[in-house]
């Protein structure tokens, strides 16, 4: 029901015919909806799922006008969030609402802190605090409207939202000073939100 890092969660609704706008390839696509399925690829069109599956075969609907994206196999991309094709927004069209969210994408990429990489930091941060931050963000309008027009209606909702951290993110961990501040970052995050 909602993008996660480089990871949609939510049914596939193809259209015959129809030309995707955006194709995103070697990356990590999930898609779940009566079973749960790990694929290469996506085609987007406007805010419409067309197509997951390999590589080869969702890059065969590639149009004219369509762009297309290497993940290269990253669980981020950089500005995708607030791109024309976000998910969350066709998952709110598809279902007529947003209930909750679970941000749960995530991996290690462990080295001792003298021999860690920018490149290594930044990936930990990325999938672990930046993807959270840009689902959220995107989210708070959307669920504000929903909780205002709910409110005139005399309904009350309560709306979830879980981020999954780790005990690195309070403890720290030998060999994971990237993915433990990312986790603790997460959890300030996280009880920011409940504040707001």
């Amino acid at each position: 029901m909602f993008f996660l890092g480089a990871c949609f969660v939510f049914p596939v609704t193809p259209a015959i015919g129809a030309v995707p706008t955006l194709i995103l390839h070697h990356g990590k696509v999930v898609t779940v909806d009566k079973t749960f399925s790990v694929h290469q690829a996506i085609a987007i069109e406007s805010n419409r799922i067309l197509q997951v599956g390999p590589n080869d075969q969702v890059l065969k609907l590639r149009g004219d006008s369509t762009e297309v994206i290497d993940l290269n196999g990253r669980m981020v991309l950089p500005g995708l969030m607030d791109s024309h094709a976000h998910p969350l927004g066709a998952a709110m069209t598809e279902f007529g609402g947003l209930d909750i969210i679970i941000n749960n994408a995530g991996y290690t990429w462990d080295s001792t802190i003298k021999k860690m990489t920018d490149e290594q930091f930044q990936a930990m941060l990325d999938v672990h605090l930046v993807a959270p931050f840009r689902i959220l963000r995107a989210a708070a309008e959307p669920i504000r409207i929903f909780a205002k027009k709910e409110a005139e209606a005399g309904r009350e909702v309560f709306r979830k939202v879980v981020n999954i951290s780790s005990i690195a993110g309070l403890y720290g961990n030998a060999g994971q000073a990237s993915y433990s501040s990312a986790k603790a970052s997460l959890v300030g995050l996280t009880r920011t939100m409940c504040k707001e």
